[in-house]
């Protein structure tokens, strides 16, 4: 599932032990042929698992600064690279 791309940015980078993470964090999510097309996820927690807040790795994201943490003209995002996934509000991103 994980490969490597010589050409990539982002899989020559600091960040692989993030990307097997989320290896496993999405292969718990995903069906499998030897549990009868359910996911570990929903055998374990007895509900469906939700898949809403998946992004792409490496992707470009955009993380909010606070108000009280800019100027009156500054910009209210901030440019990342999206990291890691969380069933929370909150996220990873470099």
């Amino acid at each position: 599932m994980l490969k490597y791309d010589s050409s990539c940015r982002i899989a020559t980078s600091i960040f692989w032990q993030e990307a097997i993470a989320i290896v496993c964090y999405l292969q718990n999510r995903s069906s499998h042929k030897i549990l009868g097309l359910e996911t570990p996820y929903s055998l374990w927690f007895k509900h469906k698992p939700n898949l809403s807040h998946l992004c792409v790795f490496g992707s470009i994201s955009y993380s909010h600064v606070p108000t009280n943490k800019r100027k009156k003209l500054d910009h209210h995002t901030r440019k990342c690279i999206f990291i890691e996934h969380s069933e929370s509000s909150r996220v990873k991103a470099y």
